[in-house]
This record gives C-alpha cells, sequence and structure tokens, in this order.
C-alpha cells in the first residue's frame, strides 16, 4: 500500500479502513452502511461503516450474534440489496445489481421435488439470460455432480436423498454457471452436528478443486476457524467488523485439528469477543 505520509487526514482514514485491502482483490467494501425503515417508521442500522478486501481464491467466514447483519451483507455482495451509503467494487467495477458471476448456496436447498438431480443442477441455466442452452452445460453439470460426490445421482430426485445430499446438489447448482465468487448463507446449520462435520470437510474439498472464492455466514466459531483463511468477526446490531483474523493453520485440514492446542488458540481468541454478548453458537 503507498505511503499515506503527507496525505490529508480524511484519505489517511479512508486508506486505513481499507488496510485488509490489496490491487488483486476479486472485492472490495469501503464504509457500508445499511439502514431499514421499520414498521412503525424507526430506523434501523443493520450494517454500519463496513470495510474490507477479497482475494482471489479466499476462503472467508462471516461470523456475528444473530441479528448483527450477516445475511444483509451477504445479500449486499449478491447485488440484491441496495446499501443505503458506502461502496463495493468486483474486479474493479462498482457491484451494484445481481450478476451471474456470483453463486448463493441458501441455508435450505431449495430444490425443485419434481426435477431429478440433474435437472436441478441445471435450473440455472434453462432460467439463464441470454437462452442459454441446456445442452451446452450437461457435461460440466456431470462434472460438478462428481465434484461434489454425487456421481450416479443424476436421475435421484431429492426425496430420495438425504439432508447432506440435497445441500450438495444446492453448491452444484451454484457452481453450474461458474461463478467467480460463491456466497454461502449458513448451508449446513439445519443438519445433525456429525454430519454437518462431514459437509465441512466435504466444502473445503469442493472449494480446493474449484479454486473459487467464498464466503460463508455462520454462527459457529468451529465452523470458522475449521474451513476459513481469515475470519471476519462482527459485532451485535449495528453490525461493525470488530476483527478480521487470518487462520494460520496448514492445508488440507482435517476434524482432527479441532483437538489441536494451535485450534484451541484461535477459538478462544474469537471467543472473546462474544464473552459479554453470549456465545454465538
Amino acid at each position: 500500500m503507498s505511503d499515506l505520509a503527507g496525505k490529508s487526514a480524511d484519505d489517511k482514514s479512508a486508506g486505513d479502513k481499507l488496510i485488509n485491502s490489496k490491487p488483486a482483490d476479486l472485492v472490495t467494501a469501503q464504509n457500508v452502511r445499511m439502514v431499514y425503515t421499520s414498521r412503525n417508521a424507526e430506523l434501523v442500522t443493520a450494517l454500519d461503516d463496513v470495510s474490507f478486501g477479497i482475494a482471489e481464491g479466499e476462503f472467508i467466514a462471516l461470523l456475528g450474534p444473530s441479528g448483527c447483519g450477516k445475511t444483509t451483507l451477504l445479500k449486499i455482495l449478491t447485488g440484491t440489496l441496495k446499501r443505503t451509503s458506502g461502496e463495493v467494487t468486483m474486479r474493479g467495477q462498482p457491484l451494484e445489481g445481481p450478476r451471474p458471476d456470483i453463486g448463493r448456496v441458501f441455508q435450505t436447498p431449495v430444490l425443485l421435488a419434481w426435477r431429478s438431480v440433474l435437472d436441478n443442477i441445471l435450473l440455472p441455466i434453462e432460467l439463464g439470460e441470454g437462452r442459454l442452452q441446456r445442452r451446452d452445460y450437461e457435461a460440466r453439470a456431470r462434472d460438478y455432480l462428481k465434484m461434489v460426490g454425487l456421481e450416479g445421482f443424476e436421475t435421484k430426485y431429492p426425496h430420495e436423498l438425504s439432508g447432506g445430499m440435497q445441500q450438495r446438489v444446492a453448491i452444484g447448482r451454484s457452481l453450474i454457471r461458474d461463478p467467480a465468487m460463491l456466497l454461502m448463507d449458513e448451508p449446513f446449520g439445519a443438519l445433525d452436528a456429525m454430519t454437518r462435520d462431514l459437509m465441512n470437510v466435504e466444502l473445503l474439498r469442493i472449494w480446493q478443486a474449484s479454486r473459487k472464492t467464498i464466503v460463508l455466514v455462520t454462527h459457529s466459531i468451529a465452523e470458522a476457524v475449521f474451513l476459513a483463511d481469515r475470519v471476519f468477526v462482527m459485532t451485535p446490531r449495528p453490525g461493525r467488523l470488530s476483527e478480521i483474523i487470518p487462520i494460520d493453520l496448514p492445508r488440507p485440514r482435517h476434524l482432527d485439528m479441532i483437538n489441536s492446542p494451535e485450534f484451541g488458540h484461535y477459538v478462544r481468541r474469537i471467543g472473546r469477543h462474544f464473552a459479554t454478548h453470549g456465545a454465538v453458537a
């Protein structure tokens, strides 16, 4: 980052806010603020003065207590929610609306019960702009089915799959248009603890194979530490970035790592942010 000496106080302040941003960042946010008007006409500040940069191929975990604005921030990053103020850019261009190169995975798989696994994965192609041809994407869909561990399940229907398998279909569907960034809103929150652990391992495998930039919202400190390159810790509402913590644990990561002293160090460090507000998960 260039020397800020001699610049105005305002310029230096803006530079300080982007200390975690690099020229090669895929996404940058600066001074993002989101204010809602409630039903009784009161103004509610969901996000305030949020700034960060996210590099190409990075895995970010967005962690904070319920109601702190995590999902709001994710919606802003998808381009589906217009922020009140501040700037968000993707590859240097303002992010002002939905983009086909941003994928999203929801808390529930949101699969169509009457469509097969393959047909569910191909749905964004059929609905996409420009009359994208399904046949041109079938080979890619089958490749993603193999990547998410569902090869051989192409003709199965959602009711024939476990919850974890359904969420793998949702991940495959989010990847079909080859997005630059994948945004995930507590994708494993509804799963039992054992399945959730296994899905975390699977998600890391998929990430390492695809090298997509991932931003994952979670309430779980352990999940954030296990998955992420960096953890963005948010304050209670109004949501601000309390700390951005690099996770210096070796990759590939395995479940037995959660018992290591190094893993425990990060869990305790993050946990101290929530000690006065109650646990996040």
